[in-house]
């Protein structure tokens, strides 16, 4: 993922990782966010002279929602601790 076209279709098809209830893809989504924030310039134009501003609090609240639910998925998918003691007394 070297370049913004790159980050950006990492970033498209990982978006429905929530939906898709998977954990690789919410790790691709995260990875592609920070990778956009740190190559899409702020602003970008168009072949048609239009301007395209980019607002970097968006894919802030992406990667913060995509941390925060990939976090509970591990919490989840681990389940709680369960002690044996079924050697105990040996």
């Amino acid at each position: 993922m070297s370049d913004y076209s790159d980050a950006y279709a990492a970033y498209i098809s990982n978006a429905d990782y929530d939906t898709e209830a998977d954990a690789t893809k919410a790790a691709a989504f995260i990875s592609a966010c920070r990778k956009l924030m740190l190559l899409m310039p702020k602003r970008a134009r168009h072949g048609s002279g239009e301007e395209l501003e980019v607002d970097p609090a968006t894919l802030r609240d992406e990667l913060r929602g995509a941390q925060a639910w990939l976090a509970r998925y591990r919490r989840a998918v681990k389940g709680p601790r369960l002690s044996d003691f079924s050697n105990f007394r040996d």
